[in-house]
């Protein structure tokens, strides 16, 4: 006897089609999602070993420097007298699209000297993704800008960037008492996030004024010092 043949009715065309686009979204947004850890892992080591660069030649006294190369998509730590301070690193899968020459620290601040001057970012690119590491020449500043992301750093930070050993003590004053009593209750965690808001373009401001830095950092001394003791009780 033979069978007949069954007609796909057009609900389970429709359930067939919409399987298919879930699985392809679902595909696409892992491989999304992959892109952009790798990206931003890729940048936060760069950042990493610009900040160890400065420790070094704020440390030792002398001058450190981080050069790019564009081409092969590596970058070298050098010391003053041209040692590698670091073995040569060369990004996976990420292309450095925009980058300085050489970017030198130097004692007793860690400014930095660019090469070509005007060269003040580095960006990372991944297909359409990408990220923006801005550099401050006066203050030895650096700044991660994840377009879409959350806010970047704030006052105190780029305020102490140029007082780094001093800074780091009182940074972490300030981020102890945040953690244990600002994010402790409602009313607090709400002034927390309203400073996230509007802090970053004030930053951003102090972070190229040496001036504007300093005069904070003597505002924040009183905060610190309250700050410090509550700590102490």
């Amino acid at each position: 006897m033979l069978m007949k043949k069954k007609n796909v009715t057009l609900i389970e065309l429709i359930v067939v089609l919409a399987i298919i686009g879930a699985f392809t979204g679902m595909t696409m947004l892992s491989f999304s999602l992959v892109d952009s850890r790798r990206i931003k892992s890729e940048m936060n080591s760069i950042l990493a070993d610009i900040s160890w660069a400065r420790e070094m030649a704020l440390s030792k006294h002398e001058n450190y420097t981080v050069s790019f190369n564009i081409s092969t998509d590596t970058y070298t730590i050098t010391d003053s007298s041209g040692n590698q301070a670091k073995p040569p690193r060369k990004l996976s899968f990420v292309d450095i699209t925009t980058a300085p020459n050489t970017m030198t620290f130097s004692p007793p601040f860690g400014r930095i000297s660019l090469s070509p001057s005007s060269s003040d970012n580095i960006i990372l690119a991944l297909g359409s993704r990408t990220v923006n590491l801005e550099i401050f020449k006066d203050t030895g500043y650096v700044r991660l800008h994840v377009p879409g992301g959350g806010p970047g750093c704030f006052i105190a930070t780029a305020a102490y960037t140029i007082l780094p050993d001093k800074g780091r003590e009182e940074l972490n004053i300030l981020r102890k008492f945040r953690d244990k009593y600002l994010l402790a209750n409602r009313m607090s965690r709400f002034f927390v996030k309203a400073y996230y808001r509007f802090s970053p373009p004030i930053a951003h401001y102090i972070s190229k004024r040496r001036w504007a830095a300093k005069i904070t950092i003597y505002a924040l001394k009183p905060i610190v010092w309250a700050c410090k003791k509550a700590e102490e009780k």
